[in-house]
C-alpha cells in the first residue's frame, strides 16, 4: 500500500513583519497553490485539538500568544 506526504510549513511571528510576504514567495517558489492566514488556521484547529493542554496557545489573540511563552 502506497503512502502520500503532505508537507505542512507553518511561518510565525509578531504581526506586521512581513509573514505574508515571505509566504507568497516560499509558495511560489515550491509551486504551492495554498496559502492560510493564521487565522484562519487557528478557527480550523481549534475544534481538533481542543481537549489538548500543550495547544492552548491556539485560543488565545495573536496579540497576547507570547504570553503563553513567556
Amino acid at each position: 500500500m502506497a503512502t502520500s506526504k503532505t508537507t505542512v510549513i507553518i511561518v510565525g511571528g509578531i504581526p506586521c513583519v512581513g509573514k505574508s510576504s515571505i509566504c507568497a514567495s516560499l509558495a511560489k517558489s515550491l509551486g504551492i497553490g495554498i496559502v492560510l492566514s493564521g487565522d484562519y488556521l487557528r478557527e480550523f484547529i481549534r475544534p481538533i485539538i481542543a481537549e489538548d493542554s500543550r495547544y492552548t496557545v491556539l485560543n488565545t489573540s495573536v496579540y497576547d500568544s507570547w504570553k503563553k511563552f513567556g
